[in-house]
């Protein structure tokens, strides 16, 4: 370097140059090759994002193999022994409903290989027990020894909900405290009553010892026409959130109604799309809510509920909530009746002064053998005397159809107060 132009000294090559006259004219004349600043060293030192990124895809290569090494080594224990693993487990909880779906394809219908949620539900508590394996639920819920030989049959799983009983008499009845096979279907029609108890069975407890081909008939079969003409139809697919509740679906120009909600299933919610959606979902009362978010997401319907069953985050979610004892108009031809007594915010509806859904207010009970109408004392959860008067109440409607949510549905065209007369007197008593 030269620094007599800068420093005004003679340049000599045979002098050697003061180290203190460099220093100077190093901080003096402007270095070739700037120095980096602390943040830009910071900067350099810091890894790039292209160098993180060729980091994280070496690491990701180990760690995948790792994983399925060790997704292997579950499944190859999980194969030789299923107990041995907490999956196989049956948890029960005493908890609020929670949502659970079973399979709709037809492998996952049978006994050779069948996933699906099952669970009790009580007044007070709720058991929610879960199986994943066909070999873990044989031997957690074997067949029910009181079945008839054949391919369908009842596994103890069964919460004895009656909803099969009511829908294929000819197969299944009560047998002890819960449901069984009393004779196999001896012809199509039976076979496909007993393949929609099947899908509507609400724990999967209704299983067959070979894969069913032909169950996509009975998933066309829901909505089932209770009167096609008048576009009332059940259906099907009844949930363990809400006790296998029967849910109902109504056809109307001015927009279809749902009835309480079944469970939440693509096969039915094809069906209903096919049949041009829901506009309304009519919530009876606080235990057959069931799916209702899911419906009300899906479809964008409105949903109509009485205040009085409003729990927690519900009374937010519900669209048009309805207050006090006095009929509401949902359109001329839906009248909502509020009925208290097995709720604070039980209601009816009334279509066409002539199909009363009543929820849990009013039915054939099992508690009077399905001889005529009633309620159920067992379960009534505000007031029992409150429900009488709910009852002797209905006799100002004229109606010939009661559907309720749990019970069974009854017909006659002519002279439902006196049936309404017979089931107060009948309630009166207990």
């Amino acid at each position: 370097f030269r620094f007599s132009s800068i420093l005004s000294v003679p340049h000599t090559h045979t002098k050697r140059p003061n180290t203190n006259t460099i220093q100077n004219a190093h901080q003096l004349a402007p270095h070739p090759h700037p120095q980096p600043t602390k943040k830009k060293k910071e900067e350099m030192q810091r890894p790039s994002r292209q160098r993180r990124r060729r980091r994280q895809r070496r690491l990701l290569t180990p760690a995948a193999m790792a994983g399925a090494c060790l997704c292997c080594l579950l499944i190859h224990l999980y194969a030789r022994n299923p107990a041995s693993l907490s999956l196989s487990r049956i948890r029960a909880k005493t908890t609020s409903f929670t949502s659970s779906s079973s399979s709709s394809s037809s492998s996952s219908l049978s006994s050779s290989s069948l996933s699906a949620s099952m669970g009790t539900r009580g007044p007070a508590s709720r058991r929610i027990c879960r199986v994943k394996s066909t070999a873990t639920r044989s031997a957690t819920f074997p067949r029910r020894t009181e079945n008839v030989a054949g391919d369908f049959f009842v596994d103890s799983s069964c919460i004895d909900c009656d909803t099969c009983r009511w829908m294929a008499p000819s197969v299944f009845s009560r047998i002890g405290d819960k449901s069984a096979v009393h004779s196999q279907p001896e012809n199509e029609q039976e076979r496909l009553q007993a393949l929609k108890a099947l899908l509507s069975c609400p724990t999967a407890s209704i299983r067959t010892e070979s894969p069913p081909k032909d169950i996509k008939t009975a998933q066309n079969a829901f909505p089932d026409p209770i009167d096609a003409a008048e576009g009332v139809y059940h259906c099907g697919y009844h949930t363990e959130k809400s006790f296998a509740a029967t849910s109902y679906f109504i056809r109307r120009p001015q927009g279809n109604v749902l009835v309480d909600s079944p469970r939440f299933t693509p096969p039915l919610v094809k069906r209903l799309e096919a049949l041009g959606g829901v506009k309304y979902m009519f919530l009876s009362h606080i235990d057959d809510v069931g799916d209702h978010e899911k419906f009300a997401k899906h479809f964008n319907c409105e949903r109509v509920m009485h205040a009085g069953d409003f729990r927690g985050a519900l009374g937010d979610a519900i669209e048009r909530p309805i207050e006090g004892e006095d009929d509401y108009a949902l359109a001329q031809d839906l009248k909502i009746i509020p009925v208290p007594g097995h709720t604070v915010g039980s209601s009816a509806l009334l279509y066409k002064d002539k199909f009363l859904f009543t929820g849990d207010h009013l039915a054939l009970p099992r508690a009077n053998d399905y001889e005529h109408l009633g309620s159920f004392p067992s379960f009534c959860f505000h007031s029992w005397e409150k429900q009488i008067e709910s009852v002797e109440k209905l006799r100002g409607y004229s109606f010939e159809w009661v559907l309720p949510g749990h019970g069974r549905r009854f017909h006659k065209a002519q002279g439902m107060d006196a049936e309404l007369q017979k089931a107060v007197a009948w309630m009166k008593t207990q």
